[in-house]
């Protein structure tokens, strides 16, 4: 502890100080300083903004080496420091070629270093040598506290003499401004804003109007991406209502007012509203962006959506990342036939919500795809006119609307139809075609043909590609019903009927009353499904695949065909001899044994008896004696039994 009247310090500074001189150089350069105590705001053209609704800066760099504009600014506004040692004509000439090399975006400031500059710059690299190499500042709290004041009051004047260097001031002599290799006149911060600003205008003269701070920027917040998000699925949606069917003031309402209903992408065609292309007059000036994404679009490439955003922002649209997006999204619901949206190299049929939210996460893993028009006309027109798959809802002879109608009837087809090998080679092949499908048009007018067999030297037999196609595709679209088919006759097999009415009827008849008597769960719900009147023909066989097998129908490989048959069977069999048990068990008193014979050919018997018999001790006992005469007395029994389960069995027909 402290414990005297006034703090001091057993350090002395200044000769620390003295031996910092001696150690520290003359300072000639302000790079290491510059990147310490000075923190320049980016300046933001503000004549530019209000005339757009876009904020575009310039970021603040000192240095000579200053090439970068950092993320969030448009333009740079470079600070060449020019030391007294050095050429003035030379450091101009060095700024001009800067000023040329960096483009229209880029204005660079040539600013002359005063001494004094350097003097303080030195002062405060050698306090801070101090504070490095003196070990007694660690337990001496006063002398600690000097040295760190005396830094900071010497950051804060080096700071104070820099932080202008970005700004515009008609009192300092020696200051030029170039910009494209060419000197300016800049006298005040106005007139360095008006400059920023014409920048600006020449260079974005394409940009679309839009004033919605909400939406024009590239990082949206997470509430406004939210509006973004919903606002792309109303547009998928309600595409031909009135505001999009917005009411009130969400903010997905204010984005869409101010980007299409302002600027006519989104207004009245036909007996409905459509998006579109601006239109000739173009109030907002959206053209431009439009056809920016026609140009990028029109090659026979796929162009990734990032692609077009970064295109987009590229001057002289400058459009932003966040209302590029809903932009894009306009483009591709007003070019449903001719554009297609792949995610990972793979065509997306039909565009859903979930489209949209990848697409607004990760715009990297999709591209635009133009679809024109294909000379081979006439075998779009022989598929849409000679495919049995089509039904009432055929589609247009265009690549695109064909896909995608075939793409829909593949979503639709079960996981069955997908994995069987029941069906024929050509059926296996077109299903390996649609599965690993990618460009639609080398989808129909190449891999489908060759799989169809149908390509010849002449090019395609159009006719036989369309009758094989055909084939297959149906042959596909029968695999359930067909497998449904095997799975009601193992039924009717299993349980000696014709049909599955009688079979219903009579378990009504034998069962209804027996319900809980039946023990085992899968008897008592198989039972209950056929007890239900409600419950049709085709999802009660669905019903019982599911209890038998455990898997729901659709769902079934080929293995579980057989494996059904042989569960089904003995089911039957339970039944049989559950409801026999029940049946004697009513009509007698006393408890009932059953005996069953089943031989290795699969044919089972039955016996049922009373238990409880004692009569006859002395028939059984001789019945032993003889028996034990015998090598196998079981078998012996075993051949009685069955003589008499069959004798049995013919009285009963009888």
């Amino acid at each position: 502890a402290d414990w005297s009247l006034w703090s001091h310090s057993s350090v002395d500074l200044d000769q620390w100080m003295d031996q910092a001189k001696a150690a520290v150089p003359e300072m000639r350069r302000f790079d290491e300083e510059l990147s310490r105590v000075t923190s320049l705001r980016s300046i933001v053209a503000q004549r530019h903004y209000h005339r757009t609704g876009t904020l575009r800066g310039f970021a603040v760099r000192i240095g000579e080496e200053s090439g970068e504009t950092g993320s969030g600014s448009d333009g740079l506004l470079v600070v060449r420091p020019t030391y007294p040692d050095e050429e003035p004509a030379r450091i101009r000439q060095e700024a001009a070629q800067l000023s040329e090399r960096l483009g229209p975006l880029a204005v660079v400031r040539v600013q002359p270093i005063a001494p004094g500059d350097l003097a303080i710059g030195r002062d405060l690299a050698c306090w801070r040598w101090v504070r490095t190499s003196c070990g007694e500042l660690r337990i001496d709290d006063f002398a600690r506290a000097e040295v760190e004041r005396r830094i900071r009051d010497l950051e804060n004047e080096l700071r104070g003499r820099l932080l202008p260097f970005g700004q515009a001031n008609a009192a300092e002599p020696g200051v030029e401004w170039l910009h494209e290799g060419d000197v300016v006149q800049i006298e005040s911060r106005a007139g360095l804003n008006r400059f920023l600003s014409d920048v600006c205008d020449r260079t974005f003269d394409k940009a679309p109007i839009l004033r919605n701070e909400l939406i024009n920027r590239d990082k949206l917040s997470t509430a406004v991406a939210a509006a973004r998000m919903r606002l792309l699925g109303l547009m998928l949606e309600k595409e031909e209502e009135e505001f999009l069917g917005l009411t009130g003031a969400p903010p997905e309402r204010t984005i869409y007012l101010s980007m299409f209903q302002a600027s006519g992408i989104h207004r009245e065609k036909g007996n409905g509203r459509r998006f579109g292309d601006p239109g000739p007059h173009d109030p907002r000036r959206w053209s431009p962006a439009w056809r920016r994404i026609d140009d990028m679009a029109q090659g026979g490439e796929s162009v990734g959506v990032d692609a077009v955003i970064s295109g987009l922002g590229e001057p002289p649209v400058g459009l932003r990342a966040g209302p590029a997006l809903l932009l894009i999204a306009a483009y591709m619901l007003h070019h449903r036939g001719g554009i297609a949206l792949m995610e990972r190299g793979t065509f997306q049929p039909e565009i859903t919500r979930a489209h949209f939210m990848r697409l607004a996460k990760s715009p990297k893993h999709f591209a635009l795809r133009r679809i024109g028009a294909v000379e081979n006309t006439q075998v779009l027109g022989a598929l849409v006119e000679g495919l049995s798959i089509w039904a009432d809802e055929r589609p247009g002879t265009d690549v695109k609307e064909v896909v995608e109608a075939l793409y829909r009837w593949w979503e639709r087809l079960s996981e069955f139809a997908r994995g069987t090998r029941t069906v024929s080679p050509t059926a296996q092949d077109v299903r390996a075609v649609l599965r690993k499908a990618r460009e639609p048009i080398e989808l129909l007018l190449d891999h489908l043909p060759r799989a169809c067999k149908a390509v010849g030297t002449g090019g395609i037999d159009v006719e036989r590609y369309t009758l094989r196609l055909d084939g297959a595709l149906t042959e596909l679209g029968d695999a359930l019903p067909t497998l449904r088919s095997q799975v009601e006759a193992s039924i009717l097999h299993a349980f000696g009927v014709r049909t599955l009415g009688d079979l219903r009827g009579q378990m009504a008849l034998d069962y209804e009353d027996h319900r809980l008597e039946l023990g085992s769960y899968e008897l008592r719900a198989f039972v209950d499904r056929a007890l239900k009147d409600a419950v049709d023909d085709e999802a009660w066989i669905d019903g019982v695949a599911g209890l038998v097998v455990g898997k729901r129908l659709e769902g079934w490989d080929d293995t579980l065909v057989d494996h059904f048959g042989f569960e089904i069977r003995g089911m039957a069999q339970k039944l049989a001899r559950r409801l026999a048990l029940i049946r004697e068990g009513n009509a007698r008193a006393a408890p009932v044994t059953a005996v069953h014979l089943t031989t290795s050919d699969g044919k089972e018997r039955s016996l049922y008896l009373r238990d409880g018999a004692d009569e006859d001790g002395a028939l059984k006992a001789r019945i032993r004696n003889v028996l034990a005469l015998t090598e196998r007395p079981d078998a012996v029994l075993v051949d009685l039994l069955g003589e008499m389960m069959d004798a049995q069995s013919r009285e009963s027909v009888k």
